[in-house]
């Protein structure tokens, strides 16, 4: 397998290590929750303050659905219930983060919990393996239909076997075959491959069946050859690869869920409240999704590949992965959601105008002709950053840092210019290398100033590094 460093800037990289604490007084009704409903049920003004457990931290793809799904319960109530967040709760972050939140709602350490569907069969949960299916949800608007259709509720029906409270499925991603090497068109081409694949128990059996490795997702620097993956989820990887655009070796929707004994223990009004609240934000996350063809674009503009499988691909595909789906459809259950999915599949073809295209990297053109300054301008720079927020770094005698909304020191690196083109390489400090190795290459890029705005492009670096260098930033000082 081939060696691959950490990403710079990629979601996972801004994990904290610190552990959310679960103990204690984590679950409403340990916490003194007498007096949140009056006789009738209905929900008194004294706050209701319910722990919602997320895997990952406030920077991943799905962080504006569990926000959306606070706010409507806050309007709902009148600010009398309240979400509480815990961002982080599957630290450390490996292959068994999902797992880790699954247990915290189902043993009852928290209230509530957002945990991806394929996790559930860890926990002993088949009923939702339907969507792993390879090839079978192939098609992002066909996964916000099943989201909202009732073979949903069919799916998450199995999830009371365990003491979990299913409250809604939001739909997330399509999950293709992502290579670094070279396009993975074919399914002979994963043969001898590690991929960066989550865990789950249909994950092992695909990997078996087509002669790869899963790798579990890590935080550290670690060798993957590809990976398994949804094109939301592209800055994230170590990596720019290229995404097989048309195969979906499955899709992943969130659960959102409760403990079942703390559910049972709210008012009625509170019950029919949060599952409001739930469906209203399948809502959300199906208006606010980008088609397909929109995050591939964007992929390739900022540095990857999409490649497309042929007919002959794809039937080979399904030749290959028909191990998999017999053995998903051995369970009565999964056969008859693959039916239903099916026919829903038959009924409503996909719009090709909104299917994932082929496109390779194209470098950005300049807005302006290079400055004529001889050195790089010295100064603090700023951007909005979809994922963080305000970012400010600041350049100074060739020390470069960045400084987080907060006002906190995240990263250091020193910078060396030569003409229109720049490098910047961390420091010796690790601390302040974003869990990258110390002294390794964070940037090489050309720029421009054109007035107060400073633009990188023609970037080589890791996807999340490029996403952000790739904004326009505004010198302030």
């Amino acid at each position: 397998m081939t060696s691959t460093t950490a990403s710079t800037f990629r979601i996972s990289q801004w994990r904290r290590a610190a552990t959310v604490a679960v103990a204690g007084c984590a679950v409403l009704v340990a916490c003194g929750g007498a007096g949140a409903t009056d006789k009738t049920g209905g929900i008194q003004r004294e706050t209701l303050s319910l722990r919602l457990a997320a895997v990952e931290n406030e920077r991943v793809p799905y962080a504006a659905h569990i926000k959306e799904f606070a706010r409507a319960v806050d309007a709902a109530s009148g600010g009398a219930v309240t979400i509480d967040i815990q961002w982080d709760a599957g630290n450390p972050f490996d292959g068994r983060s999902e797992q880790r939140v699954a247990d915290l709602v189902r043993t009852g350490d928290v209230d509530l919990a957002v945990v991806p569907s394929r996790a559930w069969d860890l926990e002993g949960v088949k009923s939702m393996e339907a969507l792993q299916v390879p090839l079978l949800v192939d098609d992002w608007d066909l996964l916000g239909a099943i989201a909202r259709a009732p073979v949903a509720a069919e799916m998450m029906g199995g999830l009371t076997s365990i003491g979990v409270e299913p409250l809604a499925m939001w739909p997330e991603s399509l999950r293709h075959p992502v290579g670094f090497q070279q396009p993975l068109t074919s399914p002979d081409d994963l043969r001898g491959l590690g991929l960066r694949s989550p865990a789950s128990r249909v994950t092992g059996l695909l990997a078996t069946t087509l002669g790869y490795v899963a790798v579990p997702p890590s935080g550290e620097a670690t060798p993957y050859d590809g990976a398994e993956s949804g094109f939301v989820w592209g800055f994230d990887l170590p990596r720019f690869g290229t995404f097989t655009g048309n195969v979906a070796l499955g899709a992943k929707a969130n659960i959102l869920v409760a403990n079942g004994a703390s559910f049972d223990r709210l008012s009625d009004a509170t019950r029919k409240l949060l599952d409001q609240a739930a469906q209203d934000t399948i809502d959300f996350v199906i208006r606010t999704a980008e088609p397909e063809q929109q995050l591939a674009l964007d992929y390739c503009t900022l540095g990857g590949a999409v490649a497309l499988a042929t007919d002959a691909q794809l039937s080979a595909w399904r030749d290959a992965t028909a191990p998999v789906v017999a053995d998903i459809e051995a369970d009565a259950t999964s056969k008859h959601v693959v039916d239903e999915i099916t026919a829903m599949k038959e009924s409503a073809p996909a719009d090709v105008d909104r299917q994932a295209v082929a496109c390779e990297h194209q470098s950005a053109t300049p807005s302006s002709s290079p400055s004529a300054a001889l050195t790089f301008p010295d100064g603090v720079y700023r951007t909005d950053s979809p994922l963080d927020g305000i970012v400010t770094f600041s350049m100074h005698g060739g020390t470069w840092q960045r400084i987080t909304a907060d006002g906190r020191l995240d990263c250091e690196a020193t910078y060396v210019v030569t003409d229109d083109r720049i490098v910047l390489t961390f420091t010796s400090d690790a601390s302040l290398s974003c869990g990258n190795p110390a002294g390794s290459k964070l940037l090489d890029a050309t720029w421009t100033l054109d007035g107060d705005q400073l633009r990188f492009t023609d970037i080589h670096s890791d996807p999340g590094a490029t996403q952000e260098f790739s904004l326009p930033w505004t010198k302030i000082e």
